[in-house]
């Protein structure tokens, strides 16, 4: 049986769903021990779709969880897809396995990944603030307690924005790593921006670098358009 204990209300079928005292003005459409914790929680169907935040809304899917402070967050559909706690104003539509992951991972020492947003894909990660990943498969975005966030990860495979950077693009391609201010790597495998630097490109090819060295100094303004193991390094 389901059980409602709300003021305002509604479960519409379904087996083992529940809405708390604390879920007034929330709804569950059906399916199977879905939870609707906090007001005006909305969970449409689904299996084992959880909301603890107030405002957020589960549309379909198994195993979905919207974290508590993650208000006004949203899951579309797909399975353990997790917006965890402290990353209010986050969507994931839909995929397998992605997270956003708030404050109390091993990653976030700083800012709350709020108003942040993966599309779909597999296992996915955004760990900052009003980071974008479209899709893909074990693509991730990372924070710091340092200015950090506004970055894009367009699809690919094992790409990385690493801690600390801030208004990058990496569109595509595997095993890519971008770490810059308003840098880019468009795709390809292997190519890597790196260091305290700004606006560097890299268009695509394998195994290209920039701003990588023991050495201090800057490598900004930089561009590689392609080609295999190509170098700019920091001047000292």
């Amino acid at each position: 049986s389901n059980e409602d204990s709300a003021q305002s209300a509604v479960i519409g079928g379904g087996l083992f769903n529940s809405i708390p005292f604390t879920g007034g003005g929330s709804f569950i459409g059906a399916g199977t021990a879905n939870l609707a914790e906090q007001e005006g929680d909305f969970v449409g169907a689904g299996d084992s779709n959880h909301i603890y935040a107030e405002g957020s809304a589960i549309a379909a899917g198994g195993n979905g969880s919207i974290g508590t402070t993650s208000y006004e967050s949203f899951i579309g559909a797909g399975y353990e897809n997790t917006i965890d706690t402290a990353s209010p104003y986050s969507s994931i539509v839909g995929g397998v396995m992605n997270l956003i992951q708030g404050q109390t991972s091993a990653f976030a020492s700083g800012q709350a990944p709020d108003h942040s947003f993966i599309g779909g894909g597999l296992g996915n990660v955004v760990n900052d603030h009003y980071d974008v990943i479209t899709g893909g498969r074990g693509n991730a975005e990372l924070t710091s307690i340092f200015e950090s966030g506004f970055n894009f990860i367009g699809g690919g495979d094992s790409n990385l924005i690493g801690v600390g950077c801030y208004g990058n693009a990496l569109n595509g391609g595997k095993n890519n790593l971008l770490c810059n201010a308003y840098g880019v790597v468009g795709g390809g495998l292997g190519n890597l921006v790196a260091g305290p630097d700004a606006f560097d490109v890299i268009a695509g090819g394998l195994g290209n670098q920039i701003g990588v060295t023991q050495h201090a100094g800057y490598a900004s303004y930089c561009t590689i358009g392609g080609g295999d193991s190509n170098t700019i390094m920091h001047y000292s």
